[in-house]
């Protein structure tokens, strides 16, 4: 192995490890708040992971934000009663957007849009007396409620 790509090598590594990927353009802080109790689950994850803290939270961000934007747009359709939504609102951005990451963006978020339809209408074609079937909907109302009651304690909070 030459010197190149040992320097290659040890470049992606750190990549990994800290999560600091110039490459793909000038790196900018973000801070985000969530609670003591989830920081520290998601210091454990990355530390058995074998990776920084940084690195992790910065894949889920990238790789989590258009399924957010997806949720939303699901949401918003749904309650507005419209059939068919797209990511088409977010393709006329400012100059200093990359174009070339939100068109990408853009069809992540169409995939999941996508991928949420056909997963409500698998789920809908099952008959009701299906184990799995009926085991994602008492899931999925677990998790509801669960993160109803995680808003509504923050909500309580701050009104204090």
């Amino acid at each position: 192995m030459d010197f190149n790509s040992m320097g290659s090598l040890d470049a992606q590594n750190e990549i990994r490890k800290f999560g600091i990927d110039t490459s793909k353009g000038e790196l900018k802080a973000a801070t985000i708040r969530t609670t003591a109790p989830f920081l520290d689950l998601l210091t454990h994850v990355s530390e058995t992971m074998g990776v920084s803290r940084q690195a992790f939270m910065s894949k889920i961000i990238e790789q989590l934000s258009a399924e957010a934007v997806a949720d939303y747009l699901a949401g918003y359709a749904d309650y507005m009663n419209i059939k068919d939504i797209d990511a088409q609102m977010f393709l006329n951005a400012p100059d200093n957007v990359d174009k070339e990451l939100l068109k990408n963006f853009s069809e992540q978020v169409e995939n999941n849009l996508l991928r949420m339809r056909l997963q409500a209408e698998g789920i809908k074609a099952l008959p009701d007396d299906n184990e799995l079937k009926a085991e994602f909907i008492r899931n999925h109302l677990k998790n509801e409620y669960a993160h109803w009651k995680l808003n509504t304690a923050d909500d309580n909070e701050e009104s204090k």
